[in-house]
């Protein structure tokens, strides 16, 4: 009687996984690729370069959680390999943690950035309006000019 031959550990991969090895490598063919569009657009001149910071790192931790998640999707048997499949989901686990945690920094870092414009935004309305009101006092203008009618600010 012949003895059975185990399957080798390196093929393992071939065993049963949640989805097709070609099958997920294509889906995160499209992801990176989709990242590699999205990274040179954050180096724009008008991205503020904090915001580029934080989006960029963000875009490296979701590239390695994608390939965590990809093998453990679709390339390591669970049955085969516990540990490397438990390793790859951690790792999977741990960049969507940090993604999360870098767009909660993003998000404050966006709420800074806002009422930086808008201060300075107030800063260029006092300047201009300080400058009418000394011309008009240049003038002789002692009064606002009235509105003009029908702009609802008279009742």
């Amino acid at each position: 009687m012949d003895a059975v031959t185990p399957i080798r550990d390196d093929f393992a991969f071939l065993a049963a996984t949640h989805m097709a090895p070609w099958l997920a490598v294509s889906l995160s063919g499209i992801l990176v690729a989709a990242m590699a569009w999205y990274w040179p657009r954050l180096g724009r001149s008008d991205i503020p370069v904090q915001r580029r910071r934080v989006r960029r790192i963000s875009l490296m931790f979701s590239l390695s959680g994608l390939m965590a998640a990809t093998l453990g999707f679709g390339i390591i048997d669970p049955d085969a390999r516990r540990v490397p499949y438990a390793l790859a989901w951690l790792a999977a686990g741990v960049a969507i943690l940090v993604v999360i945690l870098l767009a909660i920094v993003d998000a404050f870092l966006s709420m800074r950035l806002h009422r930086k414009a808008i201060r300075t935004m107030r800063q260029q309305r006092d300047v201009t309006l300080g400058k009418a009101i000394a011309e008009a006092r240049l003038r002789g203008e002692t009064r606002a000019p009235a509105p003009p009618p029908g702009d609802g600010a008279s009742s």
